[in-house]
């Protein structure tokens, strides 16, 4: 019995010593198992996920390098992954997302090909992509170029490059040529295309582990994200619908919004037309990857649903900000001449529910789950206040000022000057702006009803001091109410006035300020100010939506928008000319929005090139003259505008002072 106790002690001590040495080696090895890629979902196909199983905590791993190649034979770092080597990764799965635009060469760029750090001759790794134009011209195939370039480089050392058509009879085109000191090149994938993956690990020596298996995708054009958010309001006495929404995570190329509007009945048949748009992203992507399948496409469903309003919207970030928009009633109808929009509205719109679509740049479409209205009238809904908008003074030309309302004071903190408790600080702010030059602040101190004080600040400095009836406030639980008004420039009306109570606290021993409240002038019931919120909108030249930028409370009477100098223009690279060097991005640059003809005015940053589209111009406006003398009435009327119209780009783009200097 002895020796097969013996016998099975020294077998476990074996079997652990195994144990160890199968873990010694398990870590050893280290390489990062189970990699797959995905196409990111509601993106315009420029989008992949990467997931693997990140390595235990032993590996003492400090980070994850993310290697990226049109081929699989050549792969270069495209991101890192920094962890702590003592807690690891806690997440059974790690992520990367290759979206978004990654830095592909600068001024610092080496000239030639570089392997990893310690990799095999044989190994598909590079540390990054070199600055060798036929590299880059090659890889220009797979991946799409932005250049990121300083505006004196942009405008005032481009080169002029004239590539030759390349069928006869076509016109050379014009290029900006720019060196590779003069710019920051970035990369973005291309939908229907193929990249090949991998990912290795390095640990707190720094030494490099295996690198993974090669892994594939493809990214793919989808429809965009539906949005959770979405609110309506039928203002019955206002004649318009009111909406509010805000843009899903995923929202970078977002072209279109509109609300839909269907019967309360027909919601089944909605769903299903919703259910089959999933489906039918489904089956376009597996034909894809499968084009000889013979799998049938699912049936389609018809869209129950009527459009009421369009929104042309240039891509905006995903994020809580949110977005309006108001669909006016004309004559029993919606009506959107320039979207051909003529809808009539039903009697009982009560009995309607309505959707939100997000429409995307290849023409997919997603919708909202639908709602039903609200219905207020114009008196429900808070007074939009006057506002005006100005440019910010004693500032760099960098910053406007939106301001709006009259004159706030609010009470912030006290502060017992003596033993008695009779002798009061109360701290105040005071909330203006330029429509107003405040000369007085009066505050009235109420104890029970009673008047016990007045104070007249017309020198502000933030502090007044108030007389009140010592400890019993404090011993009887009073309520010390401070009433406030003003006299200004320009004038306010006497019953413009606030009110704030304040009540002892056992804690700081003093007297604690409540909400701030507006006394209505007529019904004299007092209302508390940061129940609202005020939400500036903005939106761009161009755009039909005006988008939230700023969320501030009820008391606020200004914010100040950063607009910011331009620092940087963004161009797409064309192509990279291997005599030069040169990369080769397009000369046409916007001079602005033509709100008359819903289009952006553009020309050329070389004068000869410009000097050619104005000639054009020019004889399009002279023909036009020449026809216009021969007419009378509306049809000479007509010909007249599209004079003015030219005319008025011509003289847009000959008097900008930045194109003067440029060439």
């Amino acid at each position: 019995m002895q020796g097969n106790s013996l016998l099975l002690k020294l077998f476990g001590i074996m079997l652990l010593g195994l144990l160890a040495l199968s873990s010694m080696f398990a870590v050893e090895d280290n390489q990062v198992q189970n990699l797959s890629v995905a196409d990111a979902p509601f993106d315009s196909g420029n989008g992949l996920i990467l997931r693997w199983i990140p390595l235990p905590k032993e590996a003492r791993v400090i980070e994850y390098r993310v290697y990226r190649g049109a081929c699989p034979d050549t792969l270069f770092m495209v991101g890192q992954i920094p962890v702590n080597a003592k807690i690891g990764v806690a997440a059974d799965t790690m992520y990367y997302y290759d979206k978004s635009w990654n830095p592909l060469v600068d001024i610092d760029s080496k000239t030639k090909l570089k392997k990893e750090e310690k990799q095999e001759p044989d190994s598909p790794l590079y540390r990054e992509v070199p600055s060798d134009p036929v590299i880059l011209k090659e890889l220009l195939k797979h991946y799409s170029y932005l250049g990121i370039i300083p505006p004196n480089e942009y405008f005032f050392k481009s080169h002029r490059i004239e590539v030759p058509a390349e069928e006869e009879g076509d016109d050379s085109e014009i290029y900006a040529g720019l060196r590779q000191r003069q710019l920051r090149v970035y990369s973005q994938l291309k939908a229907n295309r193929e990249y090949y993956y991998a990912v290795l690990a390095i640990n707190k020596e720094r030494k490099f582990y295996p690198v993974s298996e090669i892994a594939s995708g493809i990214p793919r054009e989808n429809p965009p994200e539906a949005t959770s958010k979405f609110y309506g309001v039928n203002v019955e006495d206002g004649n318009r619908l009111q909406f509010q929404w805000t843009f899903p995570l995923y929202s970078t190329d977002f072209v279109s919004s509109g609300v839909w509007m269907l019967p309360k009945t027909e919601l089944t048949v909605f769903e299903e037309y919703r259910e089959y748009q999933k489906l039918k992203e489904v089956y376009d992507k597996y034909m894809m990857d499968n084009p000889d399948s013979e799998i049938e496409a699912p049936v389609e469903i018809t869209n129950p649903a009527i459009r009421i309003s369009y929104l042309n919207n240039s891509t905006i970030t995903g994020s809580d900000a949110l977005i309006y928009d108001a669909v006016e009633i004309t004559d029993g109808r919606f009506v959107d001449e320039d979207n051909d929009i003529n809808v009539e509205v039903p009697a009982n719109l009560e009995d309607y529910i309505f959707s939100l679509s997000f429409g995307d740049g290849y023409r997919n479409t997603s919708f909202s789950a639908p709602i039903e209205l609200k219905v207020n009238q114009v008196n429900d809904l808070p007074v939009l206040p006057e506002f005006e908008v100005a440019d910010k003074p004693a500032d760099k030309g960098d910053r406007t000022t939106l301001y709006w309302g009259k004159p706030v004071v609010n009470l912030t903190n006290t502060t017992f000057l003596n033993d008695e408790a009779s002798k009061l600080k109360i701290n105040y702010e005071l909330i203006s702006n330029n429509a107003y030059t405040v000369k007085n602040i009066f505050f009235k101190a109420f104890v029970n009803g009673g008047e016990v004080g007045i104070v007249n600040e017309f020198y502000q400095d933030n502090k007044i001091v108030v007389k009140v009836p010592g400890t019993n406030l404090a011993q009887k639980g009073l309520v010390l109410d401070i009433e406030i008004s003003f006299r200004t420039i320009p004038e306010l009306a006497a019953d413009y006035m606030f009110q704030q109570s304040l009540k002892f606290d056992d804690v700081s021993k003093s007297l604690k300020p409540g909400s701030l409240m507006y006394i209505d002038p007529v019904t004299k019931i007092p209302e508390e100010v940061n129940k609202y919120q005020y939400y500036p909108y903005r939106r761009r030249l161009g755009n039909d939506l005006f988008k939230q930028v700023k969320k501030v409370g009820g008391a606020v009477r200004e914010w100040d928008d950063n607009i910011g100098y331009l620092e940087s223009h963004y161009k797409g690279v064309s192509d990279i000319d291997l005599k030069t060097g040169f990369f080769l991005i397009s000369p046409m640059q916007d001079m602005g929005y033509s709100a008359a003809d819903s289009m952006s005015i553009s020309t050329s940053i070389f004068q000869q090139d410009a000097e050619m589209a104005w000639n054009d111009i020019q004889n399009r406006i002279d023909r036009y003259q020449t026809t216009a003398d021969t007419l009378e009435g509306e049809q000479q009327k007509s010909y007249l505008d599209e004079i003015d119209r030219l005319s008025g780009q011509i003289d847009k783009i000959k008097n900008s002072v930045l194109l003067a200097k440029a060439d």
